[in-house]
C-alpha cells in the first residue's frame, strides 16, 4: 500500500507491514489509545512517513 489513514491510532505497527518503502501512515484519531510500541529498524530502513492531522468531518 502506498497509504494508510488510521483513525483509531491502533495497530501502526501491523499497518507498516503493509506499507510499500517510502508509504504514508496518516493518523487522524486516537481513540484506542495514545501509545505505540515498534522496533526503531522498521522506521527507518521503511523510509516511512507519518503525518498526523486532527478530524475533520
Amino acid at each position: 500500500m502506498d497509504v494508510i489513514i488510521n483513525g483509531a491510532g491502533a495497530n501502526l505497527a501491523e499497518a507498516m507491514g503493509c506499507l510499500k518503502p517510502g508509504g504514508w501512515i496518516v493518523v487522524v484519531g486516537s481513540t484506542a489509545g495514545s501509545t505505540v510500541r515498534t522496533e526503531v529498524p522498521d522506521l527507518y530502513f521503511g523510509q516511512y512517513r507519518f503525518s498526523g492531522e486532527p478530524w475533520k468531518p
